[in-house]
């Protein structure tokens, strides 16, 4: 009886109803496996998108801030004065002026003679004694 089922079932017919659907059956599978790789792959985009918004909503915060802070007149007059070098009316602008070579005697003001012995030697003369 098995027999006669096999012979029955494996027509050509059936056959070729058999390789159609087995078709059928990979190209089901092979175009759900490529949907669910793209799924994956827009989902992980999405979320590298989703932080990189965030990102960028704090930078906009902070920028906007910054604007609004360089757009006061309080920074405005800083950035007068203190890089442009510029005044109001009825006030003077002092500028020091730093000489080097001034600086180097700026040691020997007193008038004193400089002491040519080393400075840990001046200290143990003056801690502990001759």
């Amino acid at each position: 009886m098995f027999s006669m089922l096999k012979r029955s079932f494996f027509t050509s017919g059936n056959v070729f109803y058999l390789v159609l659907a087995f078709t059928v059956f990979l190209y089901l599978m092979f175009s759900i496996g490529t949907r669910t790789i793209q799924l994956y792959s827009l989902q992980d985009k999405s979320g590298k998108m989703k932080g990189e918004i965030s990102s960028l909503e704090q930078e906009h915060k902070r920028l906007t801030k910054y604007k609004e802070v360089v757009l006061s007149d309080a920074y405005v007059e800083k950035i007068a004065r203190e890089e442009l070098g510029m005044t109001r009316e009825g006030e003077k602008a002092v500028i020091i002026l730093h000489n080097p070579d001034t600086s180097s005697n700026a040691e020997n003001t007193t008038g004193a003679p400089k002491d040519p012995r080393p400075y840990w030697r001046q200290w143990w003369d003056m801690l502990f004694g001759n």
